[in-house]
């Protein structure tokens, strides 16, 4: 064991010594660097940004406004939809054909959406909130300012709804509440006054 260890230690110093650095002296003629030093460079040059709390603030504010402009339901229908997918071109993992292209799959069948969608305009959030006791709610929101709505209601999940979430969950005005059942959206368009 103690050969062992004496082996190691001899092989460390070895290979310590042969990475050791040496000054090697000055060759030629040295000259002063010309260029700025970019430290000094950013430090002189760099200026703090103009903005203000209150401006950051608007400007946060104002991000948060969402404005999608989907027409309101006059009155209540459902719809029901399928979502599929033509695969594009053949899938092959490892050799192996997995899709082959021209193929439609029911994404439903593949994947469960675990939550119901509500898609409405702000002004409208006041008449859904039972649906957040009712059910795992998502409320996306088309019109209005998150940062206010989620102030307002702080224990339900708000979102922007974005354009392709929209278009991807077959909303074509609002309110409209959506969820899966079986292989297939329901898409419940409820009617709606002021």
């Amino acid at each position: 064991m103690s050969v062992r260890i004496f082996l190691i230690v001899l092989l460390l110093l070895t290979l310590t010594n042969s990475f050791a650095i040496e000054n090697l002296g000055t060759y030629g003629k040295v000259y002063e660097i010309e260029e700025e030093d970019i430290l000094e460079y950013v430090k002189r040059n760099a200026k703090m940004p103009s903005f203000s709390q209150d401006e950051i603030r608007k400007k946060i504010r104002k991000a948060a406004d969402v404005n999608l402009n989907l027409p309101v339901n006059k009155r209540d229908n459902v719809r029901f939809e399928r979502i599929i997918y033509t695969v594009p071109d053949d899938i092959v993992i490892n050799g192996t054909v997995i899709a082959k292209k021209g193929t439609q799959i029911n994404v439903l069948q593949q994947i469960k959406l675990s939550r119901t969608y509500i898609v409405l305009a702000d002004y409208m959030l006041p008449y859904f909130l039972d649906w957040s006791k009712k059910t795992n709610a998502v409320f996306l929101i088309t019109k209005g300012n998150i940062l206010d709505l989620e102030e307002k209601y702080p224990n339900i999940t708000i979102y922007a709804a974005l354009p392709e979430v929209v278009k991807a969950l077959r909303v074509r005005s609002i309110p409209s509440i959506v969820y899966q059942s079986e292989d297939r959206l329901v898409i419940l368009e409820k009617g709606f006054r002021r």
